[in-house]
């Protein structure tokens, strides 16, 4: 048995990933809460109506107070500490209680989550099916973490039998550890079982993303990007922008010109979109991309993403923020078009600061992916319907 005082420790604060099977939804009823103290009650009010919560949360009794996270993304962390293993062995260093096992590389936690799903499905005599599996992309951090990657070799190591690793599990979990540090014993990489959900957070991703572009789409087809604006949103507050300045194939119109300020010889010095791709790629994988055009912004960076023969990161989605608001926007008379109301209506009626205004009110993509991200984040505290 290995003493758990002998161990070294590990401070982790990174990117994380995990695998799990698509057909689990998210349990919304912790998207719902930004509050612990009201969980307990709305809890009690939901399950009156809904028989099906329990088995949806899992018992919560399982996580102590203190370590129980709601918000965004919150259900794909607590799901794990609600649920007991399925699998009769249970995983590598649990059998009777949650550990959120992920990785710090993707490709180490598919080949992880892949060989789980074949011994499950061989052992269940499936010999042939397809499963949509996700990825759930969270951060960890800033932790502590006990140490075991250097004891290579050791029994926890074994590539079946978990009854060593189990115990050294009861007795981080007695001692009230953060996790553990190892090395995956599947692939080449190191992997994370983590016992307390509060290390855990930004399990769900918002990318805001806006263009600024040549034109309008005509017969040569859709208009070039000039500028394109990224914000990320983190626990429903902004937590940093971007813009890449791109070099356009087409001339700018006048009228773009007027709009976004950018001339054609200020854009000739823009670096190309494919040799900013892999940067602006980063940004979008595995998020929830909102743009309030999205009909406008979204085909046009497809187009580009094709004509680079560049490849496209897999993404959570891809949401309409203006399509989204008209059922509100009708109901509170405000002007709306075919398409939606515009961010500037939406702008004035939440009483949201216009940060046009700062810059004369020329549009950049920067700056409306923020003031789209200030308005729908600002729809979303206040519990508007469809946002």
């Amino acid at each position: 048995m290995i003493a758990i005082d002998t161990l070294p420790s590990s401070e982790v604060n990174e990117p994380v990933y995990r695998v799990i099977l698509a057909r689990y939804p998210q349990i919304h009823l912790f998207e719902r809460v930004s509050n612990p103290q009201d969980w307990d009650v709305l809890y009690a009010v939901e399950s009156l109506t809904n028989p099906r919560l329990r088995d949806e949360v899992g018992d919560i009794r399982l996580v102590p107070s203190e370590d129980r996270v709601y918000g965004d993304g919150a259900s794909w962390i607590m799901a794990t500490f609600t649920h007991l293993p399925v699998d009769r062995r249970g995983g590598r260093f649990n059998r009777d209680f949650g550990i959120y096992y992920c990785a710090a590389d993707e490709a180490v936690a598919i080949t992880e989550s892949s060989f789980h799903r074949a011994r499950f499905l061989r052992e269940s005599r499936i010999h042939k099916t397809t499963q949509e599996m996700r990825v759930i992309r969270a951060h960890l951090g800033p932790t502590t973490l006990h140490d075991v990657r250097h004891l290579a070799g050791h029994a926890i190591y074994h590539p079946d039998d978990y009854a060593e690793a189990q115990q050294l599990g009861y007795a981080l979990r007695n001692a009230k550890s953060f996790g553990v540090h190892y090395q995956s014993v599947r692939t080449k990489g190191e992997c994370y079982g983590v016992m307390r959900a509060r290390v855990l957070s930004d399990a769900i991703h918002w990318r805001y993303l806006d263009t600024e572009t040549t034109g309008l789409p005509d017969e040569n087809g859709p208009p070039d990007i000039v500028t394109l604006g990224i914000t990320v949103v983190r626990n429903r507050e902004i937590a940093a922008s971007f813009e890449f300045k791109i070099q356009p194939q087409k001339h700018i119109s006048e009228e773009a010109q007027s709009i976004h300020g950018i001339t054609n010889e200020q854009a000739a010095e823009f670096e190309s979109f494919g040799a900013q791709w892999d940067q602006i790629a980063q940004y979008l994988k595995e998020q929830l991309i909102v743009s309030h055009n999205a009909s406008f912004d979204w085909p046009i960076l497809l187009d580009h993403a094709a004509r680079y023969n560049l490849k496209m990161p897999i993404i959570s989605g891809v949401f309409c923020s203006q399509k989204a608001s008209i059922p509100w926007a009708q109901a509170m008379n405000l002007p709306c078009s075919q398409r939606g109301p515009s961010l500037d209506t939406l702008t004035e009626a939440l009483g949201v600061e216009n940060l046009r205004e700062k810059s004369s009110g020329i549009h950049g993509a920067e700056i409306d992916s923020q003031q789209a991200a200030r308005v729908v984040e600002t729809m979303r505290r206040s519990g508007t319907p469809s946002i």
